[in-house]
Order: C-alpha cells, then structure tokens, then sequence
C-alpha cells in the first residue's frame, strides 16, 4: 500500500491461525493486528501521538475488551 508516500505491506487475510479460537480469542487476534497497524503508523509519522491515543482509545472502547498493551 502507498500511503502519503510511505510503502507499507499490510496483510488483512484472515488465514487457519483463526480456526480453534473462541470469539473472545478471535476479539483479541484482531485488537492485536489493528493495534499493531497503528504502531506502525505512528514509528512512520503517518500520524500524530495524538492521533494514535485517540484511535487506540476508540478501538479499546468498540472491541470491549481488556488489551494487554
């Protein structure tokens, strides 16, 4: 993906490593991967420190669960 002139490989497939997991383990596979995409945003200075705490905030909020950070 090009993206504000920044090349970046991100993998959305959704492969067997979700096969055997509980909605709760699935929940928190995919908090990892969207966390993981906005750490990389952020070591990128794709966005701000500001930006990431927002949208690490919201994503804490719409997947419920207890994140370990």
């Amino acid at each position: 993906i090009l993206w504000a002139g920044i090349i970046m490989d991100l993998d959305f497939t959704i492969t067997d490593e979700w096969v055997g997991l509980s909605k709760q383990e699935q929940q928190q596979h995919l908090f990892l991967k969207q966390k993981g995409i906005l750490d990389t945003f952020l070591a990128r200075r794709v966005i701000s420190q500001e930006q990431y705490d927002i949208s690490l905030h919201t994503l804490v909020d719409h997947m419920t669960i207890n994140p370990t950070i």
